[in-house]
């Protein structure tokens, strides 16, 4: 309460050209404070993103092994099933 009577008053007391000096600071901070909002949602985009990829990589790997483990398996049941055919 105290600073903004004090702000009220300082206010009151700029002339004409401090006082467009003072808006235009005020006019330059939102425009930081918009363009660092900004920055923040794009890099928080980026990291998502960029998550989304690993998580997409790492499941990719993982059907891959699946996959493999699947080929081995049947690899190993057809040298069984062979191995029994030749047995007299």
């Amino acid at each position: 309460m105290h600073d903004e009577l004090l702000e009220g008053y300082e206010w009151e007391q700029m002339d004409e050209t401090t006082e467009w000096e003072q808006e235009q600071i005020k006019d330059i901070e939102r425009l930081a404070a918009k363009d660092l909002l900004m920055t923040t949602h794009d890099e928080i985009d980026q990291i998502q993103q960029i998550e989304t990829a690993k998580q997409i990589t790492e499941d990719e790997k993982k059907e891959r092994n699946i996959h493999l483990l699947n080929q081995n398996d049947l690899f190993e049941q057809l040298q069984f099933i062979q191995l029994q055919l030749q047995q007299p």
